[in-house]
């Protein structure tokens, strides 16, 4: 008895945390992008061996069959990829400075172009 409870509430519980059309649609958006991706990194790795042959090298072919997984080892890295941030205290002066470089640069140029039009 106590066993047929327990099985009605955990019936009642999945019933209830069954949402199929969001299942649906998660379904759809993955049939979409899937190959999308796949395709991308496929394109990408073309490219790697048409610019390997025009420059007479062998591209990637390390990593799998004539390197066809070369493509996921560059998105595996860059996901692993370590974080590297400033430590002291300087990361404002840090941030200023390319900003104050950045923006210089924007308004000497927009200077420059002002007199010469």
């Amino acid at each position: 008895m106590i066993f047929t409870l327990a099985l009605r509430k955990l019936d009642l519980f999945f019933n209830q945390m069954l949402y199929l059309p969001q299942i649906i649609s998660i379904i759809e958006v993955l049939l979409v992008t899937v190959p999308v991706l796949l395709s991308v990194a496929f394109v990408t790795i073309a490219e790697r061996k048409t610019m390997a042959s025009m420059q007479r090298r062998l591209g990637p072919n390390i990593v799998g069959y004539y390197g066809l997984l070369q493509a996921f080892a560059d998105a595996l890295k860059l996901l692993l990829k370590e974080y590297v941030s400033m430590a002291s205290k300087a990361i404002f002066h840090y941030y200023a400075c390319f900003n104050l470089h950045y923006y210089g640069k924007l308004m000497l140029n927009s200077t420059i172009f002002k007199v010469i039009l």
